[in-house]
């Protein structure tokens, strides 16, 4: 804010964003780095925060890679949000979304719902898996969803 006393007025205007700002959130990296910045962070702090090393924080600001599902947890309470699905609306949107949320992998998930990797993938994917393997998979998320 500059004041002019002879113009008697007082001008005003918003801090401008950092170069580094992200323009366009595309990827989780820019929505990490995004929240960040709006929080004036370093990245040591998010990486700290997220249980990794600050040269993941980079790579992932600068999309060299992308965090591990087991990471996930971690950068949604970060962020304060889901960045990989809007709204879960197909049960294999849900499904995925249960997976990222909770850093469970495929892997896990078999064990969960004792359902094969194939049928985990199909669903998760919009393809048609059996009444059976839907019901299974419908209930563990329902099961779930009363359980939080």
């Amino acid at each position: 804010m500059v004041a002019y006393p002879i113009l008697k007025k007082t001008l005003k205007a918003l801090k401008p964003k950092p170069v580094a700002y992200p323009t366009k959130i595309t990827t989780i990296g820019d929505h990490i780095r995004k929240k960040r910045l709006d929080l004036g962070l370093y990245q040591k702090d998010v990486a700290q925060f997220i249980g990794v090393t600050t040269d993941t924080i980079t790579f992932w600001e600068k999309g060299r890679s992308k965090p591990t599902i087991k990471q996930m947890p971690k950068i949604i309470t970060f962020l304060g949000y889901n960045p990989c699905i809007k709204e879960a609306k197909t049960i294999g949107e849900k499904l995925y979304q249960y997976r990222i949320e909770n850093g469970v992998t495929v892997k896990e998930l078999i064990k969960l719902i004792k359902i094969d990797r194939q049928t985990i993938l199909k669903i998760e994917g919009g393809e048609t898996v059996s009444v059976k393997a839907f019901n299974k998979m419908a209930g563990f998320l329902n099961d779930n969803k009363k359980n939080k």
